[in-house]
């Protein structure tokens, strides 16, 4: 009866063999959660001023170090690459040089920020608008 008592507790001990994950590194977690599908925009404000209508239809895919965006305006190219800025995965930098925070990642939400430096026209309309702009996206 000790015997199996022993046994017991040596194989409690050590967990029957079953290892837990291993840990994955905050890039690789917030990474996963951009990549897990299509995130599409609920709103925009630029300096604080709601600017969603300026981009309806807007939406990112993230795949690996590429990004796709699609009704973006000049502030959001149709296609590009990223990197992290640092290992806490808090924002990247676009290949384009634009620096991006991110603000808020979850299975469901993402929040991104970045300055936009020029205000650019075209006829009849204006194209982008210089300013702080923060994007709020769902999937």
């Amino acid at each position: 009866m000790a015997a199996i008592a022993l046994l017991c507790l040596m194989l409690t001990a050590t967990g029957c063999g079953v290892h837990p994950d291993p840990e994955i590194s905050e890039g690789e977690r917030v990474a996963a959660l951009l990549e897990s599908g299509q995130w599409k925009v609920q709103s925009v404000k630029i300096d604080n001023m709601d600017e969603t209508s300026s981009f309806t239809g807007l939406a990112l895919q993230f795949n690996g170090s590429a990004f796709q965006a699609t009704n973006g305006n000049i502030v959001w190219p149709a296609s590009g690459t990223w990197t992290f800025t640092s290992d806490a995965a808090n924002g990247f930098t676009r290949n384009d040089g634009v620096t991006v925070s991110i603000d808020q990642v979850t299975e469901s939400n993402l929040g991104l920020t970045f300055t936009w430096s020029t205000s650019t026209f075209e006829p009849g309309r204006i194209s982008s608008v210089a300013g702080e702009h923060k994007f709020t996206f769902t999937k």
